[in-house]
């Protein structure tokens, strides 16, 4: 899908002040990041490594995996449609409403699909089954004892999950060396989001070594760009943890505030973004609405099993979520 994803500003013509559109926290950006990229440019004059082996080599390392249980990639969505390619015609379920990119990939590369509420919903006749977690749009964590239950009790299907949004959330989510162990399990993963990198697009997979032997049979060269290679060895190297506390708290406390307002409802989250239900007016139009407040939210409706009373709305620094409890109170009157 092109069209329909958050951090659409460019088609409001410059107007954007606050973007809630986007799920990236832009303070994970480490500092230094950026000064060490423009000491690194003459990079761009040189191929990089066909496979991004160095980088392959720190995330191994910083997982506690070895080097050939690790895949690095143009960002998650390179990985998605990776996988779907690599196991082209099979019939996959997804638990939805979650990102369209793992429907849009499974139908390009000619999967069987089938579109599910929850993980227990999925066929017999499934061989695949893919989800997000913590979840987009929803900001869900399914508990990761239950997926790896899921996993050992169905040894013959592999299931695929993107935990781009991993670093987003106090709960536990499946560590790469338990996605090796277990033999089935694909995880997604996305430095895009884990440290605000979205336009270098940067993440990997972790899974056992046969499936990642097989991915590498159906994976382009050279597509991890020179540049992102150095991000992603400087950010193994350098990267410190953040506390993903304050950010959370301030979720909590922007959706207590827009429980006050009349005709909206923040849904429970266990991230920094959540989606809110409207009453009125639709989606669309309150997504056009608060843009002429100069705010970015993401129309949720072209989310499976969602409609146009949802919007998705990432969390931002406090003054940010002020101006966007004023917005929405007047726009919700007009």
């Amino acid at each position: 899908m092109i069209k329909g994803h958050g951090d659409d500003g460019f088609a409001y013509g410059g107007t954007i002040i606050h973007d809630f559109s986007s799920n990236v926290i832009a303070a994970m950006q480490p500092e230094g990041l950026l000064e060490h990229l423009q000491k690194s440019i003459a990079l761009v004059g040189h191929y990089p490594q066909p496979a991004a082996e160095q980088l392959a080599a720190e995330l191994a390392q910083r997982k506690s995996i070895l080097d050939d249980e690790v895949l690095p990639t143009n960002g998650a969505t390179e990985a998605i449609y990776l996988v779907a390619a690599a196991y082209g015609g099979t019939t996959s379920a997804i638990v939805e409403p979650t990102f369209s990119e793992y429907a849009d990939a499974c139908r390009i590369c000619g999967h069987s699909l089938q579109r599910i509420r929850s993980l227990t919903d999925a066929g017999n006749d499934a061989d695949m089954v893919w989800l997000c977690n913590p979840n987009n749009p929803t900001g869900r964590l399914i508990d990761k004892e239950r997926l790896l239950d899921h996993a050992y009790t169905h040894k013959n299907k592999l299931l695929v999950i993107d935990q781009s949004y991993e670093h987003s959330t106090k709960g536990y989510c499946i560590s790469a060396a338990e996605a090796v162990e277990a033999g089935n399990i694909i995880l997604i993963h996305s430095m895009t989001k884990r440290f605000a990198i979205p336009g270098l697009r940067l993440g990997f997979v972790t899974a056992a070594e046969h499936i990642v032997r097989h991915l590498q049979k159906w994976k382009q060269p050279w597509s991890v760009n020179a540049l992102a290679v150095e991000a992603g060895v400087w950010l193994c190297r350098n990267a410190l943890p953040t506390d993903i506390t304050p950010f959370i708290e301030e979720c909590r406390w922007l959706q207590d505030r827009i429980n006050d307002i009349e005709g909206i409802e923040a849904l429970p989250s266990d991230t920094t973004f959540f989606l809110a239900r409207l009453d009125n007016p639709c989606s669309t139009l309150m997504k056009e609405r608060l843009a002429g407040e100069g705010i970015l939210v993401r129309n949720a409706c072209n989310f499976h099993f969602l409609d146009e009373h949802y919007l998705r709305i990432a969390t931002q620094e406090h003054r940010s979520n002020e101006q966007l409890l004023k917005a929405i109170k007047k726009c919700i009157l007009q």
